[in-house]
């Protein structure tokens, strides 16, 4: 079976392969119940209701991404 051909207007060649990973690796995500996503909107409004929750911790220490 050939390989497709990819467009030209994809043309990846002068690309950083894994580029943008090291940001995805940090990324940290919390996935709420419905109920609870439909009272909040956005993430900002989360963050300030865990705040005023007087709940929220200090964040611990992240380990170094591995290079």
């Amino acid at each position: 079976m050939k390989k497709p051909e990819s467009r030209p207007e994809y043309d990846f060649r002068s690309g950083t392969r894994g580029r943008h990973a090291r940001e995805a690796a940090q990324a940290n995500l919390r996935v709420l119940d419905g109920d609870l996503a439909a009272r909040f909107p956005d993430s900002a409004s989360v963050n300030e209701a865990l705040r005023r929750s007087g709940k929220a911790r200090p964040p611990r220490p992240r380990k170094p991404a591995a290079s």
